[in-house]
């Protein structure tokens, strides 16, 4: 009986359990969980188990390992392989290889060094490594593939080939013949094949022929570097570089490219060449198109005559290719310390260097999100990025009109910067100061098609105009939106933005600048507008009076410019002097729209102006240098913030009310105009303007209103409307005086009563009883709760159940028996 009760008990305990709180719940017992559960499904699909517990599942493939010491073992692993099953091979010692070694496809082949070598594989043959469609090869460890200087190629892939830990060292890369495509120390090739390297290292590659690179991509290939290096690439041809992208993708999520040396080659990069060209002619049929994308990673120390680290390279009007486009998009990472060191010709001259970070050329485009482009020099144009569109070469400096209008549909050379930081960049004049050498610090635009939307150009630096930024000559120009540029220094004139003769300003108050706070050593802190009388086609200049926001800027004369026989450009005019804010004669410049004439000028904004811009600038052009233009410089035109949008006006009417009160209305009231809660400019108001004014110029959808000090005793209510058809804001501004209600006369309060009240003696009082004290209340203390009482006392019921069916059956059988 007493057996048969702990069972019961045991049973009752095993499906009875205690929770938080004393609720009880039921749960299965653990049950045996089948072995195909095991390995197949999640957690959750096997009744009992735990969600959270991982469960093994069945592998895909076999994995086998696999030890060689030689050439022909080696050979025999990859033979042996089973298709699709991971196969690693381990090698022992090195191995010379006499021909080359193909990966089959369907064969998936790691090689690596077995625990403590480090391996190295030389080769007579060319490739070492050729892996067909479908097949895979990953080189990882120690293992080393030394070119022994010869020529040759590691690894030509139209499959798979992953590059992570192993080092390919020593090549030189050449063509055996003319019809030799094999000109790389990786070359993938085939819309089939790919190239992941995730680690390792490619060093000391000679490239001396074109179309070679340390890796080479093309024909519709795809390569990724997440990490590991390209460095010390030495490039003696043309259309080379460290990584050459041809006809194919190529993303850069991580690692490093540096070092490459393109020496004296043209259309090369000591980086990344992103190559889009039909050397035949190229119709929309057969066009090539090259993509290059930067989302981490460094390219650095690199040096190209263009185009140090990245040279984009796109169609050739040269070769009749109007259609194929190379593209670089840059969503982070890092380009630094390239060098664009140009050309050295025949007769020792050096030819104009550009683009020291990156070059855009012909029928390419550059898209900037974010990322940095640091410390990089052109010996010329562009020591950030330079543009290019070629059509000088073909027409001249005419308007696009006069020579072929179409021509930037075909070949824009485009640059666009919606975020990221060009910094501290460098363009030096060299030899000569011919041409634009030294111009562009941070970027150099010979196109139509540069526009910066947001980022940072900053600490920039240019030996002669454009610090920041540069347009190189007509036809082509510079767009900027939503600016900022201040505290920019220039060692003569315009500190922050200079024109020359040619040059044609358009500063608008849509999506405009913000352009105040910079300094010339000589005229134009802020803006120098370079015009003489002699100029055959005299270009114009329209200048906003208001800035980013829609505060004043507030314009002012500072200083002249003049035309000197040694410089064209425009040098001080010693007689005119500098805006000085004691000096009595300094009315404020205003108008400036279509205007051929010279202007040397500072910004006076108020402090409310400045606030207010700064809070919508998304665009900054701050602490660049250079002799003329410290922020900007431009030989074409430079169009800051929407020249072809209307602007707005308000105009604010006071209307006075005293009513019945007598009060007169003050002699002059000083209402603000204000937008975003700034107040940017101030006007009195009397009888002398008939209490009106119109606020000329503001930006479209300013959402500008008029706020007023009330004076004291009137009430204000202002009265807005607004007219879109003649984009007109008007506000009447309706004064009421308040009626003050007198106060009631209070009625005196009664004297009070003064009799004095005699003295009276104290009594004692009478003593009373003793006093009973109080009987407390009784009080049940509270009754403290016991975790799990509920729980305990359900099992004690259910032993007194067991016990009392125990009992009635042992009664049972005593009747029985």
């Amino acid at each position: 009986m007493r057996r048969r009760l702990c069972y019961l008990l045991g049973a009752v305990l095993a499906f009875s359990v205690v929770a938080p709180g004393g609720a009880t719940t039921a749960t299965a017992q653990n049950t045996p969980v089948p072995a195909q559960v095991l390995q197949q499904g999640t957690a959750a699909d096997a009744p009992g188990q735990d969600a959270s517990t991982p469960r093994p599942r069945t592998a895909l493939f076999d994995a086998v390992t696999v030890t060689v010491g030689d050439e022909a073992a080696l050979r025999q692993a990859i033979a042996d392989a089973t298709d699709g099953d991971v196969t690693t091979i381990k090698l022992t010692g090195d191995i010379a290889l006499n021909g080359t070694v193909t990966i089959p496809a369907g064969k998936v082949i790691t090689i690596t060094g077995d625990d403590g070598a480090s391996p190295t594989v030389t080769s007579n043959a060319k490739p070492f490594f050729q892996v067909e469609a479908g097949g895979t090869l990953t080189l990882s460890g120690d293992v080393t593939l030394d070119g022994q200087g010869r020529n040759n190629s590691f690894v030509v892939t139209e499959g798979s080939f992953i590059l992570d830990g192993a080092t390919l060292r020593n090549l030189l890369a050449s063509r055996q013949n003319f019809n030799d495509d094999n000109v790389g120390a990786v070359i993938v090739t085939g819309s089939d094949a790919t190239f992941a390297m995730a680690s390792g290292l490619i060093t000391d590659t000679t490239i001396d022929r074109d179309r070679g690179a340390a890796v080479y991509v093309r024909n519709g290939a795809t390569a990724t570097m997440s990490g590991g290096t390209i460095t010390n690439t030495t490039i003696d041809n043309q259309l080379a570089g460290s990584v050459v992208v041809d006809g194919a993708t190529f993303t850069m999520e991580g690692g490093e490219i540096s070092n490459g040396n393109a020496g004296n080659q043209i259309q090369t990069s000591g980086g990344v060449l992103v190559l889009a060209l039909n050397r035949t002619g190229a119709t929309p049929d057969n066009a090539v198109e090259s993509t290059f994308t930067m989302n981490g990673g460094t390219i650095t120390n690199c040096s190209a005559p263009r185009g140090g680290g990245v040279y984009l390279y796109g169609g050739s009007a040269q070769v009749s290719d109007w259609w194929s486009k190379a593209h670089f998009t840059m969503n982070g990472g890092e380009i630094s310390n390239c060098q664009g060191t140009g050309l050295v010709m025949a007769n020792g001259e050096v030819s104009d260097g550009a683009g020291g970070g990156v070059y855009v050329e012909s029928g390419s485009d550059f898209v900037m999100n974010d990322g940095t482009i640091t410390g990089n020099t052109a010996t010329g144009m562009g020591g950030g990025v330079a543009t290019y569109d070629t059509y000088v070469n073909y027409f001249g400096k005419t308007p696009y009109e006069d020579g072929f209008a179409q021509w930037p549909n075909f070949f824009p050379a485009s640059f666009t910067m919606n975020g990221g930081t060009i910094s501290g960049n460098s363009a030096q004049a060299g030899q000569t100061e011919d041409g634009d050498r030294g111009c562009g610090g941070g970027v150099y635009s010979a196109s139509s098609e540069v526009r910066i939307n947001a980022g940072v150009i900053e600490n920039n630096t240019a030996s002669k105009q454009g610090g920041g930024l540069y347009v190189g000559s007509v036809p082509y120009s510079l767009y900027i939106n939503d600016s900022l540029i201040t505290d920019n220094e220039a060692s003569v004139l315009g500190g922050g933005v200079w024109f020359c003769p040619t040059g044609e300003a358009s500063i608008n108050v849509n999506s405009g600048t913000a352009l105040y706070g910079n300094s010339a050593q000589g005229a134009g802190d802020d803006v120098s507008i370079v015009r003489f009388p002699d100029n055959e086609e005299p270009t114009t200049a329209t200048i906003a009076d208001r800035m980013l926001g829609g505060g004043l800027a507030d314009w002012h004369r500072d200083g002249a410019a003049i035309e000197s026989t040694d410089d064209q450009l425009g040098v001080p005019d010693p007689d005119v002097p500098r805006y000085s804010a004691g000096t009595a004669d300094q009315t404020a410049v205003s108008g400036i729209v279509d205007d051929p004439a010279s202007y040397q000028l500072k910004a006076t904004p108020s402090d409310q102006a400045v606030q207010l811009s700064s809070g919508l600038a998304k665009v900054i052009v701050r602490n660049n240098s250079s002799t003329r233009g410290g922020g900007i410089g431009s030989n074409g035109k430079v169009v800051l913030g929407n020249e072809h949008e209307y602007t707005e006006s308000l105009t604010v009417t006071k209307q006075w009310n005293p009513g019945q009160t007598g009060l007169s209305a003050p002699e002059s009231i000083t209402v603000w105009l204000t937008i975003d809660g700034y107040r940017v400019e101030s006007v009195v108001l009397d009888e002398s303007n008939e209490w009106t004014h119109t606020f000329e110029g503001l930006p479209l959808d300013s959402g500008a209103y008029i706020e007023e000090d009330a004076p004291e005793g009137w009430s204000a209510d202002y009265r807005r409307e607004y007219d879109p058809d003649t984009r007109v804001i008007s506000v009447v501004v309706v004064n009421e005086a308040i009626e003050v209600t007198p106060e009631p006369t209070p009625t005196p309060e009664p004297a009070p009563d003064v009799t004095p009240t005699p003295d009276v003696t104290p009594t004692a009082p009478a003593e009373t009883g003793t006093p009973t004290p109080e009987t407390p209340s009784k009080t049940r203390p509270a009754k403290m709760p016991r975790t799990g009482e509920d729980a305990f006392a359900g099992l004690l019921g259910a032993v007194a159940l067991i016990a009392a069916c125990a009992g009635a059956q042992t009664l049972r059988k005593r009747k029985q028996s």
